[in-house]
């Protein structure tokens, strides 16, 4: 099991399937753009076409912690988002000195 699989399936509170292949992410987003252009007739009909290879369980102790916690998450997301919408505008202004877009020496 890749790390960081068991936190998505704790913090979803449900099981979740991962696909063969370390670009899980990138399979999802051309599946949805085939459905989009109408090339698969249902999003459900892309399961067929994706081998899942890791299955993780949730663990109920670490599902109940992440809710607790998600109020808190959300309050500070609420509370940073000024300052991210900040940062954003730097960045903006000067994209060659944001921190995202040196390169590492």
């Amino acid at each position: 099991m890749a790390t960081g699989h068991w936190a998505i399936s704790d913090v979803l509170g449900t099981p979740v399937g991962f696909a063969h292949g370390a670009q899980g992410s990138a399979l999802g987003a051309a599946l949805l753009g085939l459905y989009a252009l109408g090339l698969i007739d249902l999003i459900d009909r892309a399961a067929e076409l994706v081998t899942v290879t890791d299955r993780v369980q949730p663990d109920p102790d670490a599902c109940a912690l992440y809710a607790e916690l998600r109020p808190l998450f959300a309050e500070l997301y609420d509370d940073l988002s000024p300052a991210f919408r900040a940062l954003a505008r730097a960045e903006r202004r000067r994209p060659d000195l944001a921190p995202t877009r040196q390169k590492l020496t």
